[in-house]
């Protein structure tokens, strides 16, 4: 049985492996090419240090934040630089890093020195600038690890932001302590412990700081992060590749936690951009004209654990190709401000992205949304699979998509049409998830499994099991919002999925808008059934007890009664996963729900 943490050390142990062999095959990697040149290390104590040191010893360091500025600005391929930070040392005041340029092997690093498991810490502060970041980055290829970033008065945490346009690629932000950006917390209890709707949202996140009047309105509320990736600049398409966000903690955030944002992918159902959309061939894209779609490339977000975020936890926006894996997301839309909708972990106008062993849970419905995960509009190629969605006030997992007004032009810049279109959503598949206890009895339309916002063609959902509450009169399951035309949805496939309620509450399906879809083979006890060979006859017989936070939880899900692991149907147009959500092989098996097999 391979659970998430196995998994998760597999994947780290691969990369390794990866990289020991590429370093073999690499200048200075043997072989008797060419050695790469070493780091120069500059060390840095905000209490002992002095600017007046070499600052290349333990015993003899810098200290302010204008020394380490000047000291990453000399990195080159031929001079790379280490930047490290004394651990418990407190470096005050925003700190930027530009004007290096480092290589892809050779990144500028910062991290830690010293003995102990704190963090260096660096507390920033809101100022009359736009930007306001405690730390922000304007180069590429850089390593960033094991830093404490505060800032109760600041926008930003770590916020990457391209000094110029073209692709900015190699970062890394790994092992960091982000926490209380934007958020200026004045109660007696602690923020998780204390109910969204008593706080003063005004007191502990002003809005008054934000920039206003942006071009594109209410998503520059998306700017602000305790880590963002955002290509916001007007001069010229820019774009990431190949970004890592790793085992960050990332707690008590005015906005989102983690923000992967693009304003350089404009196509129908996105909505936004500053790129004139030529279609979906990438080949003709010109960065000189603006011409085409500029999506971020290669972007990974592992490990990283995100609470009481006041809007998202994490979220992809026009990223094509890239994993999001073993995050977990408390307490998302925790300041849920009317007129923004938030949800734990999601994505946007993205494709060909792998969602897995992730979790979701306590999102607070606010303003609007309050789902654990979300597959947002104008996404394709996504597959979310061995996910844990529970106690989410909205909902387990948002499927949405819209129609946009969108101008196309052809490889030459001419103007062909204006017209609405609706983003591209097809085959994304949702199979062998948990979801458990999700919605809120004061709104029982709040699904317990999904609700479906506008037109979400071609999707596969199978072997995926859903708990209800048993405190919600008449819940949806499924829920399809938004009752007009263009919500009409088409080719859904649900196959082998367990819905189940301890008590029949009439539980039951509101899919009025689907008009071409399957329910086949799923199993039904004391919930409405839907659909073809509904079973009904099996009572799964969980035995679930005591906290249920956490992945290690996932195993008390697993059904007592035997029969469903063999009540399963194969089907020709899905591809079923190789394994179960615990790791499970389950090559050959046709079974019920996220689970293939007995304890």
């Amino acid at each position: 049985m391979m659970n998430k943490f196995k998994a998760g050390i597999f994947l780290m142990c691969s990369l390794l492996i990866f990289g020991a062999a590429m370093s073999a095959c690499t200048p200075g990697g043997g072989g008797g090419e060419t050695k790469l040149p070493d780091y120069l290390t500059y060390y840095f104590d905000a209490e002992n240090g002095n600017d007046a040191n070499s600052g290349t010893s333990e015993s003899a360091p810098k200290q302010s934040l204008e020394a380490i500025s000047a000291a990453a600005a000399t990195a080159t391929a031929e001079n790379p630089v280490k930047l490290l930070f004394k651990k418990g040392s407190r470096f005050e005041g925003n700190l930027t890093l530009a004007g290096y340029d480092s290589t892809e092997k050779r990144p500028l690093v910062l991290d830690s020195y010293g003995e102990g498991e704190g963090y260096p810490v660096f507390e920033g502060w809101g100022t009359d600038t736009e930007i306001n970041a405690v730390l922000s980055v304007k180069d590429d290829n850089i390593t960033i690890r094991n830093l404490e970033i505060t800032g109760p008065t600041a926008y930003q945490g770590i916020y990457v932001l391209p000094a110029k346009g073209g692709e900015f690629a190699n970062v890394v932000i790994e092992g960091c302590y982000v926490h209380d950006v934007n958020f200026q917390w004045d109660y007696p209890t602690a923020p998780k412990d204390t109910d969204p709707s008593t706080i003063n949202l005004e007191q502990v996140c002003p809005e008054t700081r934000q920039p206003q009047g942006d071009r594109y309105g209410r998503y520059v509320y998306r700017k602000y992060s305790a880590i963002s990736f955002n290509n916001d600049t007007l001069s010229r398409p820019s774009w990431f590749n190949n970004v890592t966000i790793r085992n960050n903690r990332v707690i008590n955030i005015g906005k989102i936690g983690i923000n992967v944002y693009n304003m350089w992918d404009n196509q129908p159902g996105f909505g936004y951009g500053y790129n004139r959309y030529a279609g979906e061939d990438l080949s003709v894209n010109n960065a000189e004209k603006k011409l085409g779609r500029f999506p971020h490339t290669n972007i990974t977000a592992y490990g990283n654990y995100m609470e009481c975020t006041g809007g998202d936890g994490l979220v992809f926006s026009g990223v094509e190709g890239g994993v999001i894996e073993n995050n977990t997301s408390y307490y998302a839309n925790y300041l849920g401000r009317p007129g923004f909708w938030n949800a734990g972990i999601w994505v946007f106008g993205s494709r060909d992205i792998l969602m897995q062993y992730n979790e979701a849970a306590y999102a607070f419905l606010g303003g609007g949304d309050g789902q654990g995960f979300d597959i947002d509009n104008a996404c394709s190629n996504i597959t979310f699979q061995y996910n844990y969605a529970h106690h989410n006030e909205g909902g387990g997992l948002l499927l949405c998509n819209n129609y946009t007004t969108v101008s196309e032009y052809d490889k030459d810049g001419n103007l062909l049409s204006t017209e609405s279109r609706k983003g591209k959503w097809e085959n994304n598949v949702v199979r062998n998830n948990l979801f458990a206890y999700n919605g809120m009895p004061s709104n029982p339309s709040r699904s317990a499994f999904i609700t479906i916002a506008r037109q979400t063609d071609d999707v596969f959902v199978y072997n995926n099991t859903v708990i209800l509450r048993d405190d919600i009169a008449g819940q949806s399951i499924i829920n399809t919002e938004d009752k007009n035309a263009k919500s009409l949805c088409y080719r859904n496939y649900y196959y082998n999925n367990l819905f189940y309620s301890a008590t029949n509450r009439g539980a039951k399906f509101t899919i009025d808008m689907m008009r071409d879809y399957e329910f086949d083979n799923n199993l039904y006890f004391n919930v409405g059934t839907q659909g073809q060979n509904a079973i009904t006859g099996i009572n799964p017989l969980f035995e679930i007890t005591g906290d249920l936070k956490g992945w290690e939880a996932v195993g008390k899900f697993v059904p007592s009664d035997v029969r469903v692991f063999s009540a399963g149907a194969a089907f020709a147009n899905i591809t079923p996963a190789a394994k179960d959500i615990l790791g499970e092989s389950v090559q050959g098996i046709n079974y019920i729900g996220a689970f293939g097999k007995a304890k």
